[in-house]
């Protein structure tokens, strides 16, 4: 059995969020976050043998995760997978704050309950897809490690197929620093990697566009249920606020 686990960042305040982000209240933001947590576990769902693992602190976004549960289950009323979703899914509540310490926790706790392999992905990746994830499932039978580098040096994904408890000591999470700082910590721990696809998350203004390019081609492809929650709140707030700065 193997875990996806989702890690959450910490609730961020206005100054800090991308210019596009900075119409939203703290309510809309907090709509977009779930989305995003939503559509990251529509995408792990279907994968077998998975359960699904997310890391929250404070622990009030505990609640964000069962709003997201929620909402799957009722747009896919009568789908198996969901209607169990509840008994995959478990949530961390983490005390500590730093971001590398809440990696290195939530992946020990999923360790030492006896998962074989532990995914690792932030919650900001709400385009990522299951063909994404199972992929890396697959790249870890044959690999300690597996390293998802975004487009400006960050990660979006890191998989484990044993326990290394130093591999993020040091590593600046959530930063374009990411990606180099993973590698040259596994070179010092003597520590084969795989690397995979270039992929994003939401971190810079223009990852809102691939995001809505990303989307446009889902749909264009047939695929209706990747990113459809990030889709209904982007239009439901991204649109208005251009209506209002245009009167």
């Amino acid at each position: 059995m193997d875990a996806l686990l989702i890690l959450i960042k910490n609730p961020i305040t206005n100054a800090d969020r991308l210019p596009v982000l900075r119409v939203f209240t703290d309510k809309q933001m907090l709509e977009l976050k779930t989305a995003f947590v939503e559509d990251i576990i529509c995408s792990s769902t279907p994968l077998k043998e998975v359960d699904i693992k997310v890391a929250v602190a404070p622990k009030d976004r505990a609640r964000m995760v069962a709003r997201a549960v929620t909402n799957l289950q009722e747009r896919y009323a009568g789908r198996q997978a969901f209607a169990v979703l509840p008994e995959r899914l478990e949530v961390l509540t983490q005390k500590v704050i730093q971001l590398g310490e809440r990696a290195r926790d939530a992946v020990g706790h999923c360790f030492a309950g006896g998962y074989e392999r532990v995914l690792m992905v932030g919650g900001y990746n709400p385009t990522i897809t299951r063909q994404h994830l199972a992929g890396a499932m697959r790249e870890l039978k044959n690999h300690a490690v597996v390293l998802g580098p975004t487009i400006r040096g960050g990660l979006y994904l890191v998989g484990m197929s044993a326990h290394f408890p130093e591999l993020f000591a040091e590593v600046p999470l959530g930063t374009d620093r990411a990606y180099a700082a993973i590698c040259e910590r596994l070179q010092e721990l003597d520590i084969e990697w795989r690397e995979l696809d270039l992929w994003y998350d939401i971190s810079h203004q223009e990852d809102i566009e691939f995001i809505i390019r990303d989307i446009n081609h889902f749909r264009l492809t047939g695929d209706e249920d990747a990113a459809r929650a990030t889709e209904e709140i982007l239009a439901k707030y991204v649109e208005k606020d251009k209506e209002s700065s245009q009167k």
